[in-house]
Parts: C-alpha cells; structure tokens; sequence
C-alpha cells in the first residue's frame, strides 16, 4: 500500500542512501509587491539589456509595473528608453 504525502511540498527524496520525507514549511507569506523604485530599476535593466524602451505605470489597484506597452487606464509614472 503506497503512502500518500498530505502537504504540497513534502514529496519523499532520497538521500543519504535512503529515503526520506522532506518536510513542508507552512508559513503565511506576505503579498510581494513591486515598489515604483523597483519597477524603475527593473524598466532601467530591461531596457539597456533588450535595446527598447520601457514604460513604469502604476495600475487600477496601485500596484507598480516595468511594461513595453502600457494599458488603458494605467498611469505612465516613467518613461525608460535604452542608451543611445
């Protein structure tokens, strides 16, 4: 009869010549957020990397993005365009 691991994560794993259950870390995470310093940087190192420019918005629920091409309804905070 085969075992059935509960928790998502806690796959058993060989190591050290035998087989062992990995142990699951049940943590509540916090929601990660891209700040609008974060969002500049990442515009920034896109645009140098890829060659074409980058725009920083801020969307309907406020959230801070580093996108090519902004949608309706967001707010240009930025304009990134790669070096010349």
């Amino acid at each position: 009869m085969a075992k059935k691991w509960a928790l998502a994560g806690s796959e058993p794993t060989f190591a050290l010549g035998r087989w062992v259950k990995k142990q699951a870390k049940l943590t509540e995470q916090e929601p990660s957020f891209m700040t609008e310093e974060k969002a500049r940087y990442y515009a920034q190192a896109l645009a140098q990397s890829m060659g074409i420019t980058f725009y920083v918005v801020r969307n309907t629920e406020g959230r801070f993005l580093a996108v090519q091409i902004p949608s309706d309804g967001y707010e240009i905070v930025a304009t990134v365009m790669p070096p010349a």
